[in-house]
């Protein structure tokens, strides 16, 4: 017995293509805004969410890369420091994208508390963000 297609499955690809085409001039527009300001109005929809998407890997290369640390520290206190603040922002990547299964209220939970520990991090050490 052949199968029963659907119409819209097969205009699919082409309706996604069109809607694609609309988004370039928006796209076009957010892109120079970056370059000129910074940062697009799209960015300001979602601050914590774009700040939170674009930190994590700033960290990480910031991590990877040092040529220095804050005085008072080993490198192995400041790279625990820095992993910590890490995970934090990731933390809330997946609070922020509802990232978990269905009742999943314990990794929720643990996701705050590692949000929260990464954060009281990044406010004692925000001056000591640079290399």
């Amino acid at each position: 017995m052949p199968t029963k297609i659907c119409v819209s499955e097969h205009l699919w690809p082409i309706i996604r293509w069109f809607k694609s085409i609309s988004n370039y001039p928006r796209s076009i527009k957010f892109f120079f805004q970056r370059g000129f300001r910074g940062y697009a109005d799209c960015d300001c929809w979602s601050i914590d969410w774009h700040i939170s998407k674009i930190i994590a890997p700033m960290l990480k290369q910031l991590r990877d890369n040092k040529r220095s640390l804050p005085s008072n520290l080993t490198e192995q206190e400041w790279d625990t420091i820095l992993n910590n603040i890490i995970a934090g922002f990731e933390a809330s990547q997946r609070i922020q994208n509802i990232d978990y299964e269905s009742g999943d209220t314990e990794g929720m939970q643990r996701d705050m508390i590692t949000f929260e520990k990464g954060m009281k991090l990044f406010h004692t050490f925000y001056f000591n963000l640079w290399d």
